[in-house]
């Protein structure tokens, strides 16, 4: 593991294993009623909330968004247009 693969771990949690798509896939995905692309970065493996009170996260994808330079966008499957 590289030394960006352990503070993406810190920030998000670890790696999952399984994915439909996988860190470095081109894709297109919404959020709300805008539609953006981006680069995964990162594939969140289902676990427990990091916020105290919630339940149990399903797998998520941080995905930069492509001409914008702020915090990754945080989505789930169902974001991603095919």
């Amino acid at each position: 593991m590289t030394g960006f693969d352990e503070q993406l771990t810190d920030l998000y949690g670890p790696l999952a294993k399984h994915s439909e798509y996988r860190r470095g896939d081109q894709v297109r995905y919404r959020i709300g009623a805008e539609r953006y692309s981006g680069t995964i970065l990162w594939v969140i493996a289902p676990g427990p909330s990091m916020i105290e009170g919630r339940g149990p996260q399903p797998l998520r994808y941080v995905v930069e968004r492509a001409n914008w330079e702020a915090i990754p966008d945080v989505i789930w499957s169902s974001d991603i247009d095919t």
